[in-house]
């Protein structure tokens, strides 16, 4: 049980040492709690009896320590299943922070109830009899918890669109999965029936976990951490440098495009017989527009070679959307696409105002490339009781089944023959995923696209009682 202890206190310390966010602090929680009821054993079969063959000690200290293993057995029964639980609801995404904290609160509430009528494990229970009713009673929240634990990664995985995030949710199911449904069977099931030397065999899946932990964070990654320390920041520096200018990248080749549009209209307006002048100014404005963009786009991947940092501002959705509709201008007109806006004024979030933009601006284009002559973009706003979405709908061509799981992928694009980097998708996801939001897609071949961006309840500021 020393091996086992150990390993596990172990993959606690990797995790935390790797990596710090809610789901594998969860993970680190499970881990050094379930360890902790492996260290209870060793006290018990190695520590005191070596203790007591050594020293004469008193009857008090011979107490003291055997309290000592039912305190450590008694957390890894209360908050064990309560910590796992926590682990599956943080890594499904299913809540919003604020829900997190209140489940892990309510949560709480059976263990506790169990330990006003059981203290401590060990100490007060010497009869096979005690121990049964003691798990019949335990069983009863415990073995629920481990299993919505399993439910949630499953969900987890069921729903995840990328990719590679759905390669990594998969791998995070194997290890974890099959690991815990064991620990429902030998550590509480069997022991309902009296069978209380089950967990005993949880010595093997506690080795074999743990080789697979390690084989899986270095070969694939997984729980967000891949164990190749010696790389680690070069790698990170480089993902960085190359998602940043990509990311600009991007930017640049809309915005080219587009002040290269403007130009020719100026340059066609000033050889026309009678000058427009706001005809003239209005493509200088769309001009301006685009530089000031993309100054700001430039400026904060220059300040954040890391991941996407938001500078947060309290916005009007309906502004941002129609800045964006504005600076898409020349790609609307140039095919006499029809934007119908579904919404008013009045939808206040706290968000990143250049990011959301630029999200806007990437799905607006796409929308107009997948749209033939006389098409149409309807863009709704609305609130439902725990959030606000933006949808973006088209009349374009769609997206087959095929090719719908592959597009928040980095440099997926099924437009190989245009200048086309297949980074928008990718980018608006990572962005909305910083928002703590979402983005979903819906697409039917030949009768086009539904993107929706939300955003959750706690970055609601203000909602209009009704759409103007």
């Amino acid at each position: 049980m020393i091996i086992t202890t150990i390993a596990l206190w172990s993959i606690a310390l990797i995790i935390l040492v790797t990596n710090r966010d809610k789901s594998t602090l969860w993970a680190s929680s499970v881990a050094f709690i379930c360890g902790l009821g492996g260290f209870g054993v060793v006290l018990e079969e190695n520590i005191i009896p070596f203790i007591e063959s050594c020293y004469q000690i008193s009857e008090t200290t011979d107490t003291v320590l055997h309290i000592l293993v039912s305190v450590c057995s008694g957390i890894a029964h209360y908050l064990g299943p309560w910590s796992m639980l926590m682990f599956g609801v943080v890594s499904a995404e299913v809540l919003n922070t604020k829900w997190e904290k209140r489940l892990a609160v309510i949560s709480l509430i059976p263990g506790i109830l169990t330990l006003l009528f059981f203290p401590t494990h060990n100490h007060y229970m010497t009869t096979n009899e005690e121990r049964t009713n003691y798990f019949k009673i335990l069983s009863i929240w415990s073995v629920p918890y481990i299993a919505a634990c399993n439910g949630f990664f499953l969900f987890a995985y069921w729903k995840e669109k990328n990719a590679n995030r759905k390669k990594r949710k998969l791998l995070t199911c194997i290890f974890i999965i099959p690991f815990f449904t064991c620990a429902i069977f030998t550590n509480y099931i069997t022991r309902v029936f009296g069978i209380h030397q089950a967990w005993e065999y949880n010595i093997w899946v506690i080795i074999v976990q743990f080789i697979c932990f390690m084989y899986f964070a270095y070969k694939y990654g997984i729980l967000g951490i891949r164990l190749k320390f010696e790389k680690q920041r070069l790698d990170s520096t480089i993902k960085a440098m190359t998602s940043g200018t990509a990311i600009l990248s991007h930017s640049i080749k809309n915005e080219v495009f587009k002040i290269s549009m403007c130009v020719k209209n100026i340059r066609n307006s000033v050889h026309k017989p009678q000058l427009n002048i706001d005809d003239i100014n209005e493509n200088i404005q769309t001009v301006l527009d685009s530089t000031d963009h993309l100054t700001a786009m430039m400026k904060r991947i220059q300040e954040q070679m890391k991941e996407i940092v938001l500078l947060e501002s309290s916005m009007d959705l309906a502004e941002i959307i129609s800045r964006s509709l504005e600076m898409q201008k020349y790609y609307l007109e140039n095919k006499h696409i029809k934007v119908v806006r579904n919404y008013g004024s009045g939808f206040i979030v706290k968000c990143d105002q250049v990011h959301i933009t630029e999200i806007l601006n990437n799905i607006i284009k796409n929308a107009v490339e997948a749209i033939s002559e006389n098409g149409r973009i309807e863009i709704l706003i609305y609130f439902n009781s725990k959030e606000v979405v933006i949808e973006i709908k088209d009349n374009g061509i769609g997206i087959s089944t095929e090719n719908i799981k592959y597009v928040f992928d980095p440099f997926f694009s099924t437009k190989r023959a245009t200048l086309n980097f297949g980074l928008g998708m990718s980018y608006a996801y990572n962005v909305m995923q910083q928002h703590n939001g979402q983005l979903k897609i819906k697409s039917t071949e030949n009768v086009g696209t539904i993107v929706s961006l939300i955003f959750p309840k706690e970055r609601i500021l203000n909602v209009v009682s009704e759409v103007l």
